[in-house]
């Protein structure tokens, strides 16, 4: 509906707002329908900027920001959502970092740094690199925030244990290679040998012809059918497949996490 509205120029401030309640809604699911949105009309260069102005003067647009904030930081690790906040919060950091948001941040600081020297970073990376997306995208605003001594102290620790983790694992994958990965190449050579010896009968090219005729047809089949389910892809393409984030090497990001927050700290301090 929003987009409609957008697209005929006829968004509303009642509209915004209602977008804007869905999205924080959402935040406990991680949806991303709202970010997504917003993101597109910032990079749409035709459409008029106040739309962006009235989503930045929305009080439901500051609930959404501190929700993420303050109760859901493991959403920062969806791309889209980090991407979001990246260009949004600036606009709203100053109603969003009030006294009361600064002292949760400054507890979740003491908490990391209580934790810091029993913590096992690979198996809290996920969850460690909400918490410091957070604190980046705090100390990545405008608003004069000086950073503590324990702070800067957590962070570099934290890099050094992010570093020392990776470099085990990295060790690990390599004298260690599954036993899964070896029967598949066991298979893949005894296949391979197989197919070495059986000979080629003109009535074996015939039904390979014949297969691959009824595969292209169906292939062609397919596609029309799905040319017209475009919309749905795009929005399943919204959601973070569990696949995908298990497949991340969280490590790695952390590292860059961390990296970004102790370059955004250092030019605070």
């Amino acid at each position: 509906m929003c987009r409609l509205a957008i697209n005929n120029d006829c968004m509303s401030e009642a509209l915004v707002n209602l977008s804007t309640m869905v999205g924080f809604e959402g935040v406990p699911l991680h949806l991303t329908y709202f970010p997504k949105l917003w993101l597109d009309i910032h990079h749409a260069q035709h459409l008029d900027r106040k739309y962006i102005t009235l989503l930045a003067n929305s009080n439901y647009f500051v609930d959404y920001v501190e929700a993420v904030l303050l109760d859901e930081r493991t959403c920062l690790n969806n791309p889209i959502i980090y991407n979001f906040l990246s260009m949004y919060f600036p606009k709203v950091a100053a109603h969003v970092l009030t006294e009361q948001t600064c002292n949760l941040i400054e507890n979740l600081i003491s908490s990391l740094s209580d934790i810091m020297s029993q913590v096992n970073i690979q198996a809290t990376a996920y969850k460690l690199n909400g918490d410091l997306r957070a604190l980046a995208l705090v100390y990545n605003s405008d608003v004069p925030l000086s950073p503590s001594e324990e702070l800067i102290s957590t962070v570099d620790a934290l890099l050094a244990k992010t570093k020392l983790a990776r470099k085990q694992a990295a060790e690990v994958d390599i004298t260690d290679e599954p036993p899964t990965k070896k029967r598949k190449l066991s298979l893949q050579k005894e296949e391979n040998e197989g197919s070495k010896v059986q000979p080629t009968s003109s009535a074996a090219l015939g039904s390979v012809s014949a297969s691959t005729s009824s595969l292209s047809s169906s292939s062609s089949s397919s596609s029309s059918s799905s040319a017209g389910c475009s919309k749905e892809t795009e929005a399943d393409d919204l959601f973070s497949p569990i696949e995908e984030q298990e497949d991340t090497d969280w490590l790695e990001v952390l590292e860059k996490t961390v990296t970004d927050l102790k370059r955004s700290v250092e030019k605070k301090g």
